[in-house]
């Protein structure tokens, strides 16, 4: 899964750095072993992402690959797709966007999936491909036997967020308008799919990688954006954060949802 002119330029470097023939064998055999859900084209699009290489220097490049491949593991057993068939439900297009926009909006609906369906039992959790550049959400999903309408938004996080109101007002803002136009935002990619796959509920996620927001300031955070949002009765807000880029899961993670979904 490895082989290519820049894994032998690595290969070439490490000998050179004191690694014996045998050793990086055994490297390359260990990280070839750890992305064994990754699809290949997944893996060659990293090696060449500054994205990528950003966090393979900050992180560790087998950590951030093992990471990855857990990533697409525990999604394909949540969404019955296999790796490769789901990269595509994820709408692999990675030249259609920013590098560091659309790697971070993939990797923030995969670590939705998992989310939504570990800590609050979401079932039937499906991808939703943009039918030719029409509004549609990201998922859609059974809770109860009700359907929900899923779209996730990944912040550039460029800026302090300094306090909960300024939280709520970048979500509500995202979520009402595109842009300095007050085009429809988000949600018109949610009320699409309500009404294209019989949705009675939408659930708007936002994913903030920093861990200084304490999970107080994200619950008053979704309270004041729920209030400020021209959303439905039906409309929750989902924030989660505490998680950095590649990781999946970790113990500072905390989210808050407002309103509380219904059992």
């Amino acid at each position: 899964m490895f082989a290519s002119r820049v894994e032998g330029e690595k290969y070439t470097a490490s000998i050179h750095a004191g690694f014996s023939a045998h050793e990086e064998r055994e490297r390359v055999k260990r990280q070839q072993a750890q992305c064994m859900n990754t699809p290949k084209r997944m893996l060659d699009y990293l090696k060449s992402s500054p994205m990528a290489q950003e966090a393979f220097d900050d992180q560790g490049e087998e950590r951030v690959l093992q990471n990855i491949d857990y990533l697409f593991q525990r999604c394909s057993e949540i969404t019955k797709f296999k790796p490769d068939a789901l990269l595509d439900k994820l709408d692999f297009k990675p030249n259609s966007r920013k590098d560091e926009e659309w790697l971070a909006a993939l990797v923030s609906v995969m670590k939705t999936i998992v989310l939504l369906r570990d800590q609050f039992d979401f079932e039937e959790i499906a991808p939703l491909k943009k039918p030719n550049s029409q509004p549609e959400a990201d998922l859609k999903a059974t809770r109860r036997g009700v359907t929900y309408a899923i779209e996730v938004y990944k912040p550039k996080e460029d800026k302090t967020v300094d306090c909960n109101f300024q939280l709520a007002e970048i979500v509500a803002d995202k979520y009402d308008y595109d842009g300095k136009e007050y085009k429809e935002g988000k949600k018109k990619q949610t009320r699409a799919t309500m009404v294209n796959h019989s949705s009675s509920r939408e659930l708007f996620v936002i994913n903030f990688e920093s861990c200084s927001i304490p999970k107080k300031e994200l619950q008053n955070a979704a309270k004041y954006a729920l209030a400020k949002m021209i959303g439905f009765p039906e409309t929750h807000i989902l924030i989660f954060t505490g998680t950095k880029w590649y990781e999946p899961s970790k113990e500072d993670e905390c989210w808050a949802i407002e309103p509380a979904l219904p059992d």
